[in-house]
């Protein structure tokens, strides 16, 4: 009896999703940029269940929130245990002709930029300044590729959605062979266009299929059947223009631990590029990874300008992974 394919459908996967990650799903906005994950936190409560002091505007306009202070306690705490951690990740192209990756490595910590904490709310900024999950990488092309950080904020009383940048601007240049990073100034990026991230959900909601593992099933998309390398699905994404499919699974122990178990976070990772218009593997990338999560770093993988895929490997967002497929 041959082995039934998993087969991905539109009507089995919720509209609205940026990626596709199972264990943890991701929303988009108008605007297109990724969204914050909101198994993390929740900073909007319905306004039924507000209480009438639990919101005062002061003379400035500005309105002062008394959970204020409990959150950023909370953030702290969490933020500390997760930053004690002794994250490690490898990476590398096992196989791919005509694909060309690199491992980027942003020379500092992302500068946070000077912002007006009464009126403008961010989630653990203050605390942490740039994290993946709650910030993102923004790229964008002149003649050269340009790497930047931004993350989501609220303005306040109007409720305006709005984004704050790093200051901190770097360019993609090679030197003596090797692609590196070097300061480009907000002149060349402002002029530059902006690279939007993957919208394009193909592994979200596939009935008979959990993080536990894919069974051995292939992943049917688009007319073909995709077999990715690990055992357990991690989330899959198209390519901007639907040319290429990635595929991301894992095998290992993804166990966070509770207040009496520690923690055990050991694995593999791989990440497979298909070609969607005849089913072949381009290319595979795969590594390891330790105190750090799957879904915290390849879930927040993303393509960009067609052929350009990005995977982070830190959650202070100083270490990526870019890849270019260059197919005839």
């Amino acid at each position: 009896m041959g082995t039934r394919p998993v087969r991905i459908t539109d009507a089995n996967r919720p509209t609205g999703t940026h990626k596709a990650i199972v264990t943890v799903p991701k929303v988009s906005h108008a605007s297109g940029q990724p969204r914050l994950n909101p198994r993390i936190i929740n900073l909007e409560r319905p306004v039924a269940s507000r209480g009438r002091d639990s919101e005062r505007t002061t003379a400035d306009g500005s309105i002062m929130r008394p959970s204020k202070a409990l959150l950023s306690m909370f953030l702290a705490g969490f933020i500390t245990a997760q930053l004690s951690a002794r994250e490690r990740t490898t990476v590398e192209l096992r196989s791919g002709e005509g694909v060309l990756c690199n491992e980027l490595t942003v020379p500092k910590r992302w500068t946070v930029p000077p912002y007006d904490g009464n009126r403008t709310l961010v989630i653990a900024l203050d605390h942490l300044g740039f994290y993946l999950g709650y910030s993102m990488f923004e790229l964008r092309q002149s003649d050269r590729l340009l790497l930047g950080a931004a993350t989501e904020a609220t303005i306040m009383p109007e409720r305006n959605k709005s984004l704050l940048y790093s200051p901190d601007i770097y360019a993609m240049v090679q030197r003596k062979g090797k692609a590196v990073l070097e300061h480009a100034s907000a002149d060349e990026r402002n002029a530059a266009l902006v690279l939007r991230p993957s919208g394009k959900s193909v592994a979200y909601g596939i009935p008979g299929v959990s993080n536990l593992g894919l069974d051995g099933k292939p992943i049917q998309y688009a007319g073909h059947a995709f077999m990715p390398s690990g055992p357990r699905l991690q989330g899959g994404i198209a390519s901007t223009d639907q040319a290429y499919l990635a595929l991301m699974t894992w095998d290992g122990i993804d166990y966070p631990g509770d207040i009496l178990t520690p923690h055990r976070i050991n694995g593999r990772f791989f990440i497979d590029i298909f070609r969607v218009s005849n089913g072949r593997k381009a290319a595979l990338i795969q590594g390891t990874f330790h105190d750090i999560g799957p879904g915290e770093f390849v879930g927040e993988s993303f393509w960009i300008d067609g052929s350009r895929f990005v995977l982070p490997l830190s959650r202070d967002m100083r270490r990526l992974f870019v890849c270019e497929v260059q197919l005839p």
